[in-house]
């Protein structure tokens, strides 16, 4: 049996980030519940998505963004994830590569059978 709700980790050195979008971890494994994404370095980042769901987020530098289920507006059917299945994000940079600290998000994704 496995479990229902699993966590999935994203880490990412500021320090490499550029102006291209770069893969910020590998692919979700399942559609994503809840999302934090925290920015320990000195440069603000924006966080993507590669799929046809609106998603960008700017993360300030030492910051943190949060969305969960007091967030979400509609339930039901897809409307109930942020991301979906194998969706991949992205990081890129607002002004440039950070001298310190890294891009930490934890995904709080739901295991579909």
């Amino acid at each position: 049996m496995s479990r229902l709700l699993q966590i999935e980790l994203k880490e990412f050195d500021a320090t490499a980030l550029n102006g291209t979008d770069q893969n910020f971890g590998s692919a979700l494994s399942n559609p994503a519940t809840k999302i934090s994404v925290f920015n320990t370095s000195d440069v603000d980042c924006y966080v993507d998505c590669d799929t046809n769901v609106p998603f960008r987020m700017r993360i300030p530098a030492n910051g943190t963004i949060t969305f969960d289920e007091s967030t979400l507006y509609y339930r039901g059917g897809d409307q109930e994830y942020y991301l979906p299945r194998n969706a991949q994000l992205t990081l890129t940079q607002v002004t440039g590569a950070g001298t310190e600290g890294s891009i930490i998000a934890h995904l709080v994704t739901r295991g579909l059978s």
